[in-house]
């Protein structure tokens, strides 16, 4: 009669099993990790490709990489600015931000005193000032600097000269320090008021200007200081999206 044995070593099944769920796991974990090295360093091709260097950079910094455990890590945005870049911004007054500053002023005459100041109909007002070199340049001109020097200025002293030389105390014979001068003949509108300032470094005298815009809560001075809606770059939609594809050509392939 014929006779058939089957005798299944479960020890040794088992043991085989145990093998086999060890390298699987190892092949996940690496896999997992490749993924998101991938997803990390694209995150950062992507943002050098739609962004100009600065922001690029400022993007960049705030990114962040971190392994969770084995089998989990985390790309995120940690900064503020970062994420404005991923997410884009809402428009916005930016005067509403400005008025409601508690800053001092750090110059002239008004130093020590609330930059943000009450007007005698009770509007907040205050005089923005900006760096010419950061606004509009006069029509067909590249070289502002070339412009500075064909301004005239009235300086503190009663003196009208060249707005770019060295303005004098009539008493002291020594360069004034801190605001010297306003313009009296600048040629563009947006060079309107531009105002010099000096300071000693050693026995030098150091020039620099600036440009101000009187801001204000009347209605009489809305408009012209609004933000616009800014768009994000919106990279983390499409790295889901490529993680997600990624994991599930991984499984597939097993």
């Amino acid at each position: 009669m014929g006779k058939v044995n089957l005798n299944l070593n479960t020890k040794e099944f088992e043991k085989e099993i145990t093998k086999i769920k060890q390298v699987l796991i190892s092949s996940i974990n690496s896999a997992v990790h490749g993924i998101a090295e991938e997803s990390y360093y694209k995150v950062m091709e992507l943002a050098k490709q739609r962004l100009p260097k600065n922001l690029g950079d400022k993007y960049i910094q705030g990114l962040n990489f971190e392994q969770i455990n084995p089998t989990s890590w985390v790309i995120s945005l940690e900064t503020k600015e970062a994420n404005e870049l991923e997410d884009g911004i809402s428009g916005y007054d930016l005067r509403e931000t400005l008025l409601r500053s508690k800053k001092l002023v750090s110059e002239g005459r008004n130093a020590g005193k609330p930059w943000v100041q009450t007007s005698k109909t009770g509007n907040k007002f205050a005089r923005v000032p900006f760096s010419p070199k950061g606004i509009k340049r006069p029509n067909n001109v590249n070289d502002l600097a070339q412009v500075i020097k064909s301004i005239k200025g009235r300086g503190v002293n009663g003196a009208i000269q060249n707005i770019y030389q060295v303005f004098m105390s009539v008493a002291t014979g020594k360069p004034i320090i801190g605001k010297v001068a306003t313009a009296i003949n600048a040629p563009e509108a947006n060079l309107k008021g531009l105002t010099k300032y000096q300071k000693m470094q050693g026995e030098e005298v150091l020039s620099f200007y600036k440009v101000y815009r009187t801001i204000s809560n009347a209605p009489s001075k809305m408009g012209g200081w609004r933000i616009p809606d800014k768009k994000g770059i919106k990279i983390f939609d499409e790295i889901q999206n490529y993680i997600d594809k990624a994991i599930e050509d991984f499984f597939n392939k097993l």
